[in-house]
């Protein structure tokens, strides 16, 4: 099962403070280019499991866990625990620095034909919205 993931085009008012913004996050299963025009497009990863993100300065350090085996399994574990409201967090701070407003799908089929889908919506000044959690 793979996750695909579109959405609208956005401008980005402030393109510097946006990559500032992506710069400070890990991310798992997602994308946000800014093209040459100012715009953003959400894109997903090939062969990517659900859109999620942690803020770097919550992931676990080398002094926290020396085994690097074992830190893997950490930011493992946190990308299944909080991947979904890191990713929110994320959105939250994509959508201050855009300048018209960005839709965000993400949909999962898996061999037996179910579906789960959902839709942000991403307002200019920081408003995030989850529209819908489909399920079929």
């Amino acid at each position: 099962m793979s996750v695909k993931l579109i959405s609208t085009k956005a401008k980005v008012k402030e393109a510097e403070k946006l990559k500032e913004v992506l710069d400070k996050y890990a991310l798992g299963g997602i994308d946000f280019p800014i093209d040459g025009e100012g715009n953003l497009q959400v894109v997903g990863k090939p062969n990517a499991d659900w859109p999620e993100a942690i803020a770097y300065d919550q992931l676990p350090s080398e002094e926290q866990f020396p085994d690097e085996d074992a830190r893997i399994k950490e930011v493992v574990r946190l990308f299944e625990g909080k991947g979904d409201e890191g990713l929110l967090s994320l959105l939250g701070e994509i959508a201050a620095c855009l300048e018209t407003p960005l839709l965000i799908l993400a949909v999962e089929r898996d061999d037996d034909g179910y579906c789960i889908g959902r839709v942000w919506s991403l307002q200019p000044g920081g408003k995030v919205e989850t529209l819908r959690d489909l399920t079929h």
